[in-house]
């Protein structure tokens, strides 16, 4: 803390003489009790260069920056390459002059602008650049075609010479505004280096006034510290320099002294303080660490039997997985199944009451035909009964009766009036019956109702099947609002 003390004064100080030698040596010998000492009863400035100039980091960098000046040789003239080889200690110094000198003797009429604008700035003049290389192509171009022989075509040479003097104009344009650019692009470089390196360029103050502004900062610090504290400074004398000395030796003694008396009296106290602070916080480590042990050891079961059951639920989980998929795949292989019965059901439906309509049609069209062939038939089929067979039917109810020969009587008649009269004995033979017979009267009046009931039919058969559809759509329908809402419902569940 004392040579960190030493050093910040040393760094305020405005005095300029040289510290003695014995300071060096203690520098050297890191001494710093005896630095701190010859510090306080010698100068100050050039102290604080001589520490500066020890630090190892700053050699480094004034070393670094003029090795990297003396291999760009390039750029300095001969004589400033051969002053600063010549004298490498002072190289670093030498090469900082000239640049504060250039710096300051620069413009502060440009205002520095942000690097979004300098960077414009750039590419504009690169763009300028560009066309001024087109420009001296072109120029170079016409100045070809006028050394060809063109005196045969006047016209194409006026033309020549006229372009000739436009691009020239353009090209003056365009360098002055490339030199504008480039002077502009200068100042705000070396604005720029001005304002980073520089404090205050514009107005530059004396070295006396300077040391007299931190003298009396310096003091006034160690006046409001002497406050602060509650010390009685000595009476200024002729001197500030001696008058500081001792300020800072009253400030020192002071605050040793309250340190040593406080903690003289407030010794025992503290001890028994922290003595029972200590037992304290053992007491409370002991609790808090059996606390702990509890604590973790009931973590530890609770975690034990939560991942028990963690498992056990991943496996009932696993397994849910599994039937939900079989069944998953049973539902879609049952669906499917189901789709292609109701497939097969529907055209089976269709087919069934494609052949009762025609059924129906083939009834409606025999009706009538056994009357017209007992009119219009032949001989043999009306005194031969055997030959078409032993029974007949009603053209309307469909009822048919059994018939014998003449030696024989009627067995099985079908409806309940033949079978009266066979009991009566009154039921004629089939020959006197298709005997009594006349032939039919109105055969066009059949065959006209025969149309109608068709008509009719294929109606009520076509209503039929669309009152099927209609339904089969609804049951479809119904089905699957039905799974919709049972999805529903499982799914709230869960």
């Amino acid at each position: 803390m004392l040579y960190t003390r030493a050093i910040s004064l040393m760094e305020m100080s405005p005095f300029q003489q040289s510290l003695s030698s014995e300071f060096h040596d203690a520098i050297d010998s890191l001494n710093t009790t005896k630095a701190v000492d010859l510090a306080t009863d010698d100068e100050f400035s050039d102290a604080c260069r001589f520490v500066d100039s020890r630090n190892p980091l700053r050699v480094f960098y004034e070393s670094e920056v003029t090795d990297r000046a003396l291999r760009n040789d390039d750029l300095m003239s001969d004589g400033l390459y051969t002053k600063l080889t010549g004298d490498e200690r002072g190289a670093y110094l030498h090469l900082k002059l000239i640049s504060e000198y250039a710096l300051a003797q620069s413009s502060k009429d440009s205002k520095l602008q942000t690097f979004q604008e300098i960077t414009f700035l750039q590419r504009q003049t690169d763009r300028l650049r560009e066309m001024s290389d087109e420009i001296q192509s072109q120029l170079k171009t016409n100045s070809q075609l006028l050394n060809m022989k063109l005196d045969t075509d006047p016209e194409r040479r006026a033309q020549v010479l006229e372009q000739q003097q436009s691009l020239t104009e353009n090209l003056v344009k365009v360098e002055a505004e490339i030199r504008e650019n480039l002077l502009t692009l200068m100042r705000q470089y070396a604005t720029a280096l001005s304002l980073s390196n520089f404090d205050d360029l514009a107005l530059p103050k004396s070295s006396e006034a300077v040391g007299d502004e931190r003298a009396d900062e310096l003091m006034s610090y160690i006046a409001s510290l002497a406050v602060q504290r509650n010390v009685v400074l000595p009476p200024p004398g002729d001197s500030k320099l001696t008058w500081a000395k001792s300020c800072l030796d009253q400030l020192l003694e002071s605050s040793l002294n309250g340190e040593s008396r406080s903690v003289s009296k407030e010794e025992p106290m503290e001890i028994s303080n922290v003595k029972t602070a200590l037992q304290d916080l053992q007491f409370a480590h002991q609790y808090l660490t059996k606390q702990y042990e509890e604590e973790r050891s009931l973590n530890a079961g609770i975690a034990e039997s939560y991942n028990k059951k963690q498992l056990i639920l991943e496996n009932k989980l696993s397994q849910a997985n599994i039937n939900l998929e079989k069944a998953t795949q049973k539902y879609i292989l049952v669906e499917h199944e189901k789709s292609i019965l109701q497939n097969k059901f529907d055209e089976k439906s269709k087919e069934i009451n494609e052949l009762r309509r025609q059924l129906a049609l083939l009834k409606l069209d025999h009706i009538g035909k056994s009357n017209e062939s007992l009119g219009n038939g032949s001989p043999q089929s009306l005194d031969n009964p055997r030959t078409s067979g032993s029974s007949a039917s009603s053209p309307i109810t469909g009822l048919s009766i059994s018939v014998e020969s003449d030696d024989t009587t009627v067995t099985n008649p079908k409806t309940p009036l033949l079978q009266q009269q066979v009991k009566n004995g009154q039921f004629l033979q089939p020959s006197s019956y298709f005997s009594t017979c006349s032939p039919p009267k109105f055969s066009g009046s059949i065959s006209v109702l025969r149309d109608e009931f068709k008509k009719v039919v294929v109606d009520l058969q076509n209503d039929y099947e669309a009152e099927l559809e209609k339904e089969r759509v609804e049951r479809r329908r119904l089905e699957d609002l039905l799974r919709l809402h049972e999805e529903r419902d499982s799914e709230s569940i869960v």
